[in-house]
């Protein structure tokens, strides 16, 4: 440091000091980089690495160095302080300053409706900026100084900070008299007091002021008034956050002097969200127990209401985010540790007095249990208040707030669209104001919900749910979601579980949710139960082939047995090929011939099957029209295979959805086909058109697997189509049920099914983009055709593909769009070797729409366990 001159030292300590008073009065070491390339390059080569050193050799240049208590790197501080020499004068501001910033703020809470608390000074702040050094932390002792302002500091009964008002009174206001100097002789409570110390109340979206709820939460209001929180009791409050209520005081009690910040050390610079409500980013654990020790919320010992988010997870906690009856505090895990963060929150995350909500708990949960070593109790997840509510599972988060009448976070859409690319936002540092805003408003916003989701809950008129069910429904969501990251990973602690609500209709439903509140209506759970009597297929095989078979393979596994002249006999099993004989052992003729003749012959498709049985034979025929091989598919009956879209079989309003299966050979259309048919069955009146006699067997009598459906055989493929119209003109059915749809007379025969007002479920080969490209079946999903745009129209199509101004001025005006109303509104993805999950497009006609305009489409991977039957359900795009 003997090269640099003193002058130039105290100059780069003079930027430092405005630096940090600029900042809240207080500063880490890794906010410097902000400062360096802010000043350059001059100020960065005296001060870096060396600002402990100067401070201490110029002690009197108003900032001090903090090592913290162990003189870590996360715990060290630069703050500023009084007692500057000439070289960092302390000013103190001129009367004229105090009067016109309080005439200012006169005019602002007349503007107001003639009263403010003090959390809307942010607002004010925001709108007169010059007005914020004077005030902010000190208008009551202005207040108190100037008693002829025309504003009065109301302190409440019992002076707590969410009972404080600023109210305008009539008196002299246009020339201030000179100040009350006895009378501003009180304490300061500081330049900026803390978010904790000294609390405002939550207003909230000034467009929306609804009458309060019998819960005592009223949604936030214009200019709202705190009573403060309720007494304490032994039993958890199912009222949510404290009740706020204009209380007026008779008097203005001397103001006090906020626990924290401790004496000599600079007190914290409140910022503000756009609604008025205070926030702060806690980066250092002794600011964080400083606020725990302050707002009793926080504690876990109040009976009150938070609401909690978390950023980062389940891999990471960067962020935790809580809202108060005081305010947000925005807390950096990834700075002070999740360990550290969760072991002062202990009380809190762990309690039943203080009610914890929280939106679609389950990572956040996984990453507070995983990362910080706490398992969540006493909490709420709003997603399942919603469903109780509305009926509609997993809401999400800006949807709860529209439905509630709340307005949605402004940029939820675009940082969750950052996230899904893969962009680690949150682990950047310094964190960027805008996310930590973003992140504060997430805690906001679901802390305003609280008041209003709990009086709907309150105003159901049927299946009443109480609180204490919805605490052991979320519970259960987490501990499961936390089982489910132990045992299998993050993919399968975010899948759902699912269930369908027969009181409502089968509609899919969270298993937490009506285990907890009605059991009985719950539907769902059921094992799968297999049945595949492959005897009779094997009694048509050479004997030591059908021998060979039972001793390679596992039954239940196997799918086909193939033969062909001159080769290895072979069958499939679980995706395998298990060869049947030695390299000598080659199928010969007569071994062909000796299936066929017990089959009898084959039909028109070349296929042909055993009586009273599911299994199917086809042929492989040479020129001849002489049989030179055999494909044996193995045909069972799966018992709840159709478990997995009962909401879509079962529900629905007015006219029930068609549903189309779409997979490739071998991926279990014709299973699940067969039980929707036994189903359905049940309750209406079924008509299977069986063209291969798959679905319900050879012979004249259908396979008991089908129950009361009815069958009717169709002599050849060609007629398929015709034998469907038939159907429905002859037999007057609610639901028909096809194989396999795979010419277009068929398609067409589909169209006037179902538009005699029949319901079809069907299957076909491929999947939805292949089905889109295919001419003869691309009518099953509407069609398509070719629109001319105009200019105008064009150019706002191509710039939502993604195309520039330039671009979009050169692209096609012909575009190609969906013909028509799909005939199958819901489509099922199924796939080879995957029984166990598909992909369930809810809406056909969205999904084509999303297709051509090269978008990405909405889907559920929904998938079970069949030894519970239980499904899961995730969401993605597709």
């Amino acid at each position: 440091m003997n090269d640099v001159m003193p002058t130039d030292a105290d100059a780069a300590l003079e930027k430092l000091r405005a630096f940090v008073v600029e900042r809240g009065g207080s500063i880490q070491p890794v906010d410097m980089g902000e400062f360096y390339s802010r000043e350059g390059r001059t100020y960065s080569s005296i001060l870096k690495g060396k600002v402990r050193a100067w401070l201490q050799k110029r002690p009197n240049c108003g900032l001090v160095f903090d090592p913290g208590p162990d003189d870590k790197p996360e715990q060290r501080q630069i703050r500023a302080v009084s007692g500057a020499n000439g070289n960092v004068p302390q000013t103190e501001p001129k009367a004229a300053d105090e009067a016109g910033a309080l005439k200012r703020l006169r005019a602002f809470v007349l503007g107001s409706g003639g009263s403010i608390t003090p959390h809307h000074m942010g607002a004010f702040y925001k709108d007169e900026p010059a007005c914020a050094d004077l005030l902010r932390g000190n208008v009551r002792n202005l207040v108190r100084k100037w008693p002829n302002c025309g504003l009065v500091f109301d302190p409440g009964p019992d002076d707590k900070p969410e009972q404080h008002q600023i109210r305008a009174v009539s008196g002299p206001n246009g020339n201030m008299p000179q100040p009350n100097i006895s009378a501003g002789a009180g304490t300061s409570t500081g330049h900026g007091a803390s978010l904790r110390s000294s609390p405002p109340p939550r207003p909230g979206p000034p467009p929306r002021s609804p009458t309060p709820s019998p819960s005592g939460v009223p949604p936030r209001a214009p200019i709202p008034v705190s009573s403060g929180p309720p007494p304490r009791s032994s039993t958890p409050s199912p009222s949510g956050p404290p009740s706020r209520s204009p209380t007026p005081a008779p008097s203005d009690p001397p103001p006090r002097t906020p626990q924290f910040p401790p004496p000599g050390q600079p007190p914290f610079t409140p910022t503000y969200l756009p609604s008025g409500v205070e926030y702060e980013l806690v980066s250092t654990l002794s600011r964080l127990q400083e606020l725990i020790a302050t707002d009793e919320a926080l504690g876990g010992d109040e009976q009150t209401t938070v609401a909690i988010d978390c950023e980062g997870m389940p891999e990471e906690l960067q962020l935790m985010q809580i809202a108060t009856p005081q305010g947000v505090a925005v807390i950096d895990c990834g700075t002070i540790g999740p360990r550290r963060v969760c072991g002062a929150l202990l009380p809190l995350l762990t309690s039943n007095r203080t009610l914890k909500l929280m939106h679609d708990l389950k990572m956040d949960a996984v990453a507070i249990h995983t990362l910080g070593g706490v398992a969540l109790a006493g909490c709420i997840d709003s997603q399942l208040c919603m469903e109780a509510v509305t009926g509609q599972v997993y809401m999400g988060f800006n949807a709860m707030l529209k439905d509630l009448g709340l307005d949605a976070h402004p940029t939820k859409h675009r940082v969750h669209a950052s996230m899904s690319a893969g962009n680690n936002i949150f682990a950047a540092r310094p964190l960027p104001a805008h996310l930590v805003q973003y992140a504060a408003l997430d805690a906001s916003l679901l802390y305003d919900c609280a008041g209003v989701l709990l009086d709907r809950l309150e105003q159901l008129q049927e299946h009443k749910v109480s609180v204490s069910v919805l605490r052991t429904a979320s519970d259960a969501r987490a501990r499961l979601a936390i089982s489910a990251m132990a045992e299998f990973g993050p993919e399968a602690a975010r899948r759902r579980r699912v269930c369908f609500d027969a009181a409502h209709g089968y509609r899919l439903a969270s298993r937490e949710l009506l285990e907890a509140w009605r059991p009985g209506d719950l539907h769902g759970g059921t094992p799968i139960v297999v049945f595949d009597d492959v005897s009779p297929l094997l009694a048509l095989l050479p004997k030591d082939i059908a021998t060979s078979l039972l001793a390679q393979t596992e039954v239940a596994l196997l799918s086909d047995i193939n033969l062909d002249v001159g080769r290895q006999p072979h069958a499939w099993c679980a995706g395998q090929r298990v060869f049947l004989s030695s390299e000598a052992r080659l199928v010969s003729r007569s071994d062909i011939q000796h299936v066929v003749e017990q089959l009898g012959s084959f039909g028109s498709d070349n296929r042909a099957g055993l009586e009273a049985q599911l299994h199917r034979i086809s042929a492989i025929m040479n020129r001849e029209r002489v049989t030179i091989g055999l494909t044996m598919r193995v045909g069972r009956h799966v018992q709840g295979n159709a478990n997995m879209m009962a909401d879509i079989l079962l529900g629905g309003d007015g006219m029930p959805a068609s549903v189309l299966l779409l997979g490739e050979p071998g991926s279990g259309k014709t299973t699940v086909v067969r039980e929707a048919a036994r189903v359905l069955a049940e309750r209406c009146n079924v008509l299977i058109v069986d063209t291969s006699n798959e679905i319900a067997g050879d012979g004249d009598v259908p396979h008991p697997c089908v129950g009361h459906a009815r069958r009717m055989q169709v002599h050849s493929l060609s007629e398929q189509g015709h034998v469907m119209v038939e159907g429905v003109q002859n037999h007057t059915p609610e639901v028909m049920v096809i194989d396999e749809i795979g010419r277009t007379d068929e398609v067409e025969a589909a169209r006037t099914c179902k538009a005699r007002g029949v319901r079809i479920v069907a299957s076909a080969h491929g999947d939805l983009r292949k089905l889109v490209q295919n001419r003869a079946l691309r009518g099953l999903i509407g069609g398509l055709e070719h629109v001319t745009l105009g200019d105008a129209q064009a150019a706002v199509h191509a710039k939502s593909r993604g195309f520039g101004d330039a671009e979009a001025v050169m692209s096609s005006k012909v575009v190609t769009k969906r013909g028509g109303p799909p005939i199958f509104e819901v489509i099922i993805e199924l796939r080879r070797g995957k029984q166990d999950e598909w992909l369930v497009i809810t809406s056909a006609a969205d999904a084509v729409d999303a297709i051509l305009d090269g978008r990405k489409y909405s889907v559920q991977r929904r998938t079970r366990d069949r030894a519970t039957g239980h499904v899961f359900m995730a969401l993605e795009l597709a």
